[in-house]
């Protein structure tokens, strides 16, 4: 297998080619390398775990605005990973989402099913296999949209919608998502 890359071949081929590193998309567990590459990176440990999602739960149970909501402790790992658990920058891009589905409750809503019939608006797919470096494969083929079919603010909630779901996935949260165009 260690064959030499000919001119033209494209480099990422030949290295999923060789070593066979490539996940699916929906992969049940977090192989070894991204728990230790979490823990460098987004210094997550056990003990920070548990503090961090105390923490950034008294913060919100405290806030007039984010009282009350309760979140799921998967969709608040994300905003700690993210922060490295630090609670209060947590909170802020909490808050920050919350002001978001306030003020632009449109992308929250529901899709026009009739949205799955109509070629023009299949312009966006999630590939079912991961990039090496484990990060989601994000296909938008922008040409396909009509604006004529589906309205700017369908095309906004859609995207934002396929985005928004694919974070909530751990392994997408460490290794993050690739976009083709």
């Amino acid at each position: 297998m260690n064959k030499k890359t000919t001119e033209g071949e494209n480099p990422l081929s030949r290295f999923i080619y060789e070593t066979g590193e490539i996940l699916p998309l929906d992969v049940n567990y977090l192989p070894e390398k991204f728990l230790v590459e979490c823990e460098n990176n987004c210094n997550e440990t056990p003990e920070n775990k548990i503090k961090g999602l105390n923490e950034i739960k008294k913060l919100l149970e405290a806030d007039k605005v984010t009282k009350g909501i309760q979140f799921e402790d998967d969709f608040l790992r994300q905003y700690l990973r993210h922060t490295k658990y630090e609670a209060a920058p947590a909170f802020g891009k909490l808050r920050n989402f919350t002001h978001l589905r306030t003020n632009y409750n449109y992308l929250y809503l529901g899709v026009h099913t009739e949205y799955t019939v109509i070629p023009s608006t299949k312009y966006s797919t999630v590939l079912p296999q991961r990039c090496p470096d484990g990060s989601l494969l994000f296909l938008l083929q922008l040409g396909k949209w009509n604006p004529n079919e589906m309205p700017f603010e369908d095309f906004a909630r859609i995207t934002f919608l396929i985005a928004i779901q694919a974070l909530r996935h751990p392994l997408t949260q460490i290794a993050g998502m690739t976009f083709y165009r």
